[in-house]
Protein backbone atom coordinates (compact mmCIF):
# COMPACT_ATOMS: atom_id res chain seq x y z
CA UNK A 1 0.00 0.00 0.00
CA UNK A 2 1.33 3.29 -0.85
CA UNK A 3 1.12 6.57 1.10
CA UNK A 4 -0.39 9.57 -0.95
CA UNK A 5 1.87 12.41 -1.53
CA UNK A 6 0.13 15.28 0.06
CA UNK A 7 0.52 13.68 3.44
CA UNK A 8 3.85 14.75 4.17
CA UNK A 9 3.19 18.01 2.92
CA UNK A 10 0.67 18.37 5.53
CA UNK A 11 2.45 17.19 8.39
CA UNK A 12 4.75 19.41 7.90
CA UNK A 13 2.14 22.41 7.34
CA UNK A 14 0.89 21.41 10.97
CA UNK A 15 4.15 21.07 12.50
CA UNK A 16 5.33 24.33 11.26
CA UNK A 17 1.75 26.36 11.71
CA UNK A 18 1.86 25.16 15.37
CA UNK A 19 5.27 25.72 16.29
CA UNK A 20 6.71 28.37 19.75
CA UNK A 21 7.31 31.52 18.95
CA UNK A 22 10.03 34.05 20.51
CA UNK A 23 7.60 37.06 20.80
CA UNK A 24 6.94 36.85 24.32
CA UNK A 25 4.87 40.08 26.54
CA UNK A 26 6.82 40.96 29.40
CA UNK A 27 4.56 40.27 33.01
CA UNK A 28 3.08 42.98 34.65
CA UNK A 29 3.87 44.35 37.15
CA UNK A 30 2.02 43.64 40.98
CA UNK A 31 0.34 46.74 42.20
CA UNK A 32 1.65 47.91 45.57
CA UNK A 33 -0.55 46.23 48.51
CA UNK A 34 -1.52 48.90 51.08
CA UNK A 35 -2.54 48.51 54.84
CA UNK A 36 -6.67 48.16 55.01
CA UNK A 37 -7.75 51.46 56.85
CA UNK A 38 -7.85 51.21 61.02
CA UNK A 39 -10.94 52.43 62.96
CA UNK A 40 -9.41 55.05 64.10
CA UNK A 41 -8.95 56.53 60.41
CA UNK A 42 -12.71 56.45 59.84
CA UNK A 43 -14.18 59.85 61.06
CA UNK A 44 -17.67 60.91 60.44
CA UNK A 45 -19.89 63.81 61.56
CA UNK A 46 -21.09 63.88 65.08
CA UNK A 47 -24.90 63.88 63.93
CA UNK A 48 -24.55 61.32 61.48
CA UNK A 49 -27.11 58.66 61.61
CA UNK A 50 -27.31 55.10 59.88
CA UNK A 51 -31.14 54.59 60.20
CA UNK A 52 -32.68 54.82 56.68
CA UNK A 53 -36.48 54.49 57.98
CA UNK A 54 -38.63 56.90 59.60
CA UNK A 55 -41.93 56.55 61.65
CA UNK A 56 -45.07 57.91 59.51
CA UNK A 57 -48.60 58.24 60.28
CA UNK A 58 -51.04 58.10 57.94
CA UNK A 59 -54.37 59.34 58.83
CA UNK A 60 -57.28 57.58 56.98
CA UNK A 61 -60.16 59.94 56.18
CA UNK A 62 -63.18 58.57 54.31
CA UNK A 63 -66.89 60.12 53.64
CA UNK A 64 -68.64 56.81 53.00
CA UNK A 65 -69.31 54.07 55.54
CA UNK A 66 -69.52 50.60 54.09
CA UNK A 67 -67.26 47.98 54.72
CA UNK A 68 -63.59 47.39 53.09
CA UNK A 69 -59.86 47.51 53.30
CA UNK A 70 -56.95 50.01 52.69
CA UNK A 71 -54.16 48.65 50.98
CA UNK A 72 -50.78 50.81 51.35
CA UNK A 73 -47.90 50.34 48.63
CA UNK A 74 -44.13 51.94 48.88
CA UNK A 75 -44.03 51.84 44.63
CA UNK A 76 -45.89 53.34 41.78
CA UNK A 77 -46.34 51.10 39.00
CA UNK A 78 -47.67 53.42 36.63
CA UNK A 79 -48.66 57.16 36.59
CA UNK A 80 -50.51 59.21 34.07
CA UNK A 81 -50.54 63.20 35.53
CA UNK A 82 -52.88 63.93 32.59
CA UNK A 83 -55.82 61.20 33.50
CA UNK A 84 -54.61 61.65 36.86
CA UNK A 85 -54.50 57.82 36.76
CA UNK A 86 -51.93 55.87 39.50
CA UNK A 87 -51.30 51.76 40.03
CA UNK A 88 -49.67 50.88 42.72
CA UNK A 89 -46.66 48.24 41.73
CA UNK A 90 -48.44 45.02 43.69
CA UNK A 91 -44.47 44.11 44.67
CA UNK A 92 -44.17 46.46 47.24
CA UNK A 93 -47.58 46.50 49.39
CA UNK A 94 -46.73 47.15 52.81
CA UNK A 95 -49.91 46.93 54.59
CA UNK A 96 -53.59 45.83 54.35
CA UNK A 97 -55.89 47.61 56.64
CA UNK A 98 -59.38 46.99 57.69
CA UNK A 99 -61.81 50.03 56.86
CA UNK A 100 -62.36 50.86 60.45
CA UNK A 101 -58.94 51.28 60.59
CA UNK A 102 -58.37 55.40 61.83
CA UNK A 103 -54.12 55.41 61.02
CA UNK A 104 -51.65 53.68 60.51
CA UNK A 105 -48.40 53.87 62.13
CA UNK A 106 -45.39 52.57 59.53
CA UNK A 107 -41.64 53.23 59.26
CA UNK A 108 -40.87 53.68 56.04
CA UNK A 109 -37.37 53.82 54.20
CA UNK A 110 -36.12 57.43 53.98
CA UNK A 111 -35.38 56.41 50.19
CA UNK A 112 -39.00 56.40 49.13
CA UNK A 113 -40.50 59.03 47.25
CA UNK A 114 -44.46 58.19 47.46
CA UNK A 115 -46.90 55.84 49.54
CA UNK A 116 -50.13 54.96 47.29
CA UNK A 117 -53.01 53.80 49.60
CA UNK A 118 -56.09 52.39 47.51
CA UNK A 119 -59.31 51.90 49.19
CA UNK A 120 -61.13 48.52 48.33
CA UNK A 121 -64.95 48.53 49.09
CA UNK A 122 -66.30 45.13 49.78
CA UNK A 123 -69.80 46.32 48.25
CA UNK A 124 -70.25 48.00 44.52
CA UNK A 125 -72.14 50.78 46.56
CA UNK A 126 -68.54 52.69 46.52
CA UNK A 127 -65.92 53.01 43.92
CA UNK A 128 -62.69 51.69 44.65
CA UNK A 129 -59.85 55.02 45.21
CA UNK A 130 -56.27 55.41 44.78
CA UNK A 131 -54.53 58.35 46.48
CA UNK A 132 -50.36 58.93 45.74
CA UNK A 133 -48.69 60.43 48.76
CA UNK A 134 -45.43 62.32 48.05
CA UNK A 135 -43.13 61.52 51.04
CA UNK A 136 -41.45 64.97 51.63
CA UNK A 137 -39.96 64.29 55.04
CA UNK A 138 -43.34 65.08 56.95
CA UNK A 139 -44.61 62.50 60.23
CA UNK A 140 -47.62 62.82 59.77
CA UNK A 141 -49.62 62.45 56.37
CA UNK A 142 -53.89 62.68 55.92
CA UNK A 143 -55.32 61.17 52.93
CA UNK A 144 -58.90 61.38 52.17
CA UNK A 145 -61.51 59.29 49.88
CA UNK A 146 -64.68 60.45 48.53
Amino acid sequence: MTRPDWIPALLLCLLVGCGGSDNTAPAPEKPEITADPTTQDLVADRHFDFRVDAPVTVHLNRAGNQPGSYQLYSAVAYRDDVEGLVAPDPQSRIATLPGSAPSLHIAINKTWQHLVVEWHPQSGLEPQQTRLLTLVGETDYVVQFD
